[in-house]
């Protein structure tokens, strides 16, 4: 038998990928594609390339898109599931003229800031462009998003979408229309109440959004205004918060599984209870002289 090629390092590629796109230029007669030059500000970072409208939209979205495919996916697990970039493409195709010009206002705007900062900023090197992502990369400036702690060492809890609002105060509703749903039919396939809100949702217009959708602004202000005031968590920190957390969730859980077994003990013997009681309160009746 033959011996395995051991596979090619990155770099690599990435030369033999340039080298034959040089190739295919020349054969045409054509220049090789330059590639895009970077960037960097004043504090020596690289300035953020501009954004389509699409990726704009898809920015706003992301959230709700997960929770929706989530909600499908839990309500039918033997669906093939959907990648949330196919249902953004979709949801973007079926947008029309009016639907997409806010993204693009963004997308404008998004680009005026792009070639403003690199007016004023320094051209790098290709050298200097990688030097600058591995020390990015190293200090962890791309990496988890940070947790932040209020002044009494509580977590800040995360801000909800508009979607989350809404299953929120209507998940109760949606539960008891289920179980009578059910219970009128119970030959039928049980719907699940992620799914059914998930429906709901989509069938909401954007008069019917309005109101989740300001409450999903207000809390996300809540959340920023707090974290500003907060103090960042370190892993360490998080994890020492969350096992805490998780300690005082167990002791709660064996303190009410205690009284619910105290509570069924008590019940169990309330005939024996009762008859004993019973025997010292019956009434004595006097002998006739």
């Amino acid at each position: 038998k033959k011996a395995k090629k051991a596979p090619k390092a990155p770099k690599e590629k990435k030369e033999k990928k340039e080298k034959a796109s040089k190739k295919r230029a020349a054969d045409d007669g054509a220049e090789p594609k330059a590639k895009k030059q970077k960037y960097k500000d004043a504090s020596g970072n690289l300035i953020k390339a501009p954004v389509s409208a699409y990726m704009h939209y898809c920015g706003e979205n992301r959230a709700r898109v997960r929770e929706e495919l989530a909600a499908e996916q839990a309500a039918n697990p033997e669906a093939e599931a959907v990648k949330e970039m196919c249902r953004f493409g979709e949801e973007w195709k079926a947008l029309d003229e009016e639907g997409k010009k806010k993204y693009e206002d963004l997308a404008a705007e998004d680009k005026t800031r792009y070639e403003e900062a690199c007016a004023a900023g320094t051209e790098l090197s290709a050298e200097e462009v990688e030097e600058i992502k591995a020390a990015e990369k190293k200090s962890g400036a791309k990496g988890p998003k940070l947790t932040y702690k209020d002044s009494e060492g509580n977590l800040i809890k995360a801000p909800c979408s508009a979607y989350m609002h809404y299953s929120s105060e209507n998940r109760t509703r949606v539960r008891e229309e289920l179980a009578a749903e059910q219970a009128a039919n119970p030959e039928a396939e049980k719907v699940k109440d992620m799914a059914r809100l998930a429906e709901e949702w989509k069938s909401l217009d954007e008069e019917g959004k309005k109101k989740y959708e300001d409450l999903a602004a207000e809390d996300k202000t809540r959340y920023e205004e707090a974290c500003a005031a907060g103090t960042a968590v370190s892993d360490e920190e998080l994890e020492a918060i969350k096992e805490e957390a998780a300690e005082k969730k167990r002791n709660a859980t064996k303190e009410a599984k205690k009284k619910a077994e105290d509570a069924a003990i008590w019940k169990k013997n309330e005939k024996t209870r009762n008859a004993f009681m019973g025997f010292f309160t019956k009434p004595t009746t006097k002998k006739a002289e």
